[in-house]
């Protein structure tokens, strides 16, 4: 059986690496990647109809990593907080939980405390259960089902 995972990147990401990290035969990856005009409530507006169209042709989805941008002021934040807690608060419950993973990658000042406080929200709206939720620092060299 076919797994499958997503890949969010926001505008300035970097996302390549993960994709690399996330090859493998029994495996499809999905990247989602934000346009260059395409502002970020269009973006996520976008990603949720995927996600919902990926959720019924596939059933599940293994992964879902979340790869932010560099726009990291008090509206930007608040849009990515509440439309994640909105679109992944559906995926990640159930019997076979979605993986969901934000990754800072070399984010640093307010960015890193930007991917900080969306986790916590996500884990304190109880949108995540223990475990189900990690921070990365960038891509690993290889995933889990990629070795």
């Amino acid at each position: 059986m076919t797994e499958t995972s997503v890949l969010i990147a926001e505008r300035d990401s970097l996302w390549l690496p993960w994709a690399h990290a996330s090859r493998g035969p029994e495996h499809q990856l999905v990247v989602l990647v934000q346009h260059a005009q395409e502002s970020l409530l269009e973006f996520f507006t976008r990603v949720a109809e995927r996600l919902e169209q990926l959720s019924r042709e596939v059933g599940w989805l293994k992964q879902i990593v979340v790869l932010p941008g560099s726009r990291w002021d008090g509206p930007s934040l608040l849009a990515r907080a509440r439309t994640l807690r909105t679109l992944l608060g559906k995926l990640v419950r159930g019997e076979r939980p979605t993986r969901l993973v934000l990754d800072r990658g070399n984010q640093r000042g307010s960015a890193a405390i930007g991917v900080q406080a969306i986790a916590d929200t996500l884990t304190q709206c109880a949108m995540v259960a223990p475990g189900q939720l990690s921070l990365a620092h960038g891509a690993p060299a290889l995933l889990p089902w990629a070795a």
